[in-house]
């Protein structure tokens, strides 16, 4: 016969443990969970995490030279693609701690600095997403994609997310509120159609309608597209600010996958009021 004591504990027929040793399990089970969807250079940015990633430029690499206060020559994206300015008094400046949580930024002048690539890029031939980190824009535009000049543009401008089909035939769709820092986060999606677009800061949804002007028309599927960074096709409306990060989307991301990437940068740059 048992002798009095402690009762033998009973195993489990699928062998998981119970008990106090069942939640040690699910302690640990949620910690090795959580430690796999920590965010990595590339996660959930890019591939292997994200598919639709096609451009993504971060300040904190690929910059050429890279030197605190030197202009900048050519800025490279994860994929290879570069960025360039070849005239000595439109470069950008890089700053090594110049973007928020003292990450680095390329900084914009206003009066003649930009970046585009050196030929049209065979991309981008669908609707597109457009996520940026830069410093507060009054009325200037950060980042233009286009086909041609004033031909089926896109671009932000003055808080809003335009879509340009033609010289003076554009639309946009504002926001209903400006950064809420000196730095913000925004995303812009462009549609098919002039009307399907939208503008995100820091991950908050803009509520104000479309407004346009002239007849504009639906995306066009051209062969190839420029990027520029720091102004519009036309040379008008130049950046003046900072610019961390500017990724290139096709299609319009899930509303999960736009959330995980969006709360990506606000935990790269600790939680920066990202607005």
């Amino acid at each position: 016969m048992q002798g009095l004591g402690k009762a033998p504990r009973l195993a489990r027929l699928d062998g998981r443990p119970c008990g106090a040793d069942l939640q040690r399990y699910a302690d640990d089970r949620r910690a090795r969970r959580n430690a796999n969807w920590a965010p990595t250079a590339l996660s959930p940015v890019a591939a292997p995490h994200n598919a639709q990633c096609r451009a993504w430029w971060s300040a904190g690499t690929g910059v050429s030279p890279g030197t605190e206060g030197v202009p900048v020559d050519s800025w490279m994206d994860y994929s290879g693609f570069y960025l360039v300015q070849g005239t000595a008094s439109a470069k950008p400046v890089f700053q090594s701690s110049g973007g928020p949580n003292t990450l680095p930024a390329v900084s914009f002048d206003g009066v003649d600095d930009y970046l585009e690539l050196g030929a049209a890029w065979a991309q981008f031939r669908t609707p597109l997403t457009v996520m940026v980190v830069c410093s507060t824009m009054q009325s200037t535009a950060s980042f233009q994609i286009w086909s041609a000049m004033n031909t089926d543009s896109i671009f932000d401008y003055q808080g809003k997310a335009c879509h340009e089909s033609s010289y003076n035939n554009w639309c946009v769709r504002n926001h209903q509120t400006a950064f809420g820092s000196s730095w913000g986060l925004k995303t812009l999606y462009f549609g098919w159609d002039w009307w399907d677009t939208q503008v995100w800061n820091g991950g908050v949804a803009s509520n104000v309608g479309l407004t346009k002007g002239g007849s504009p028309a639906r995306f066009q599927e051209y062969a190839a597209r420029y990027v520029s960074m720091g102004y519009r096709s036309d040379y008008s409306n130049l950046f003046t600010g900072q610019i961390s990060e500017l990724v290139v989307f096709t299609g319009q991301l899930s509303e999960r996958t736009r959330r995980c990437v969006e709360l990506y940068f606000q935990t790269k740059y600790n939680n920066y009021q990202l607005t």
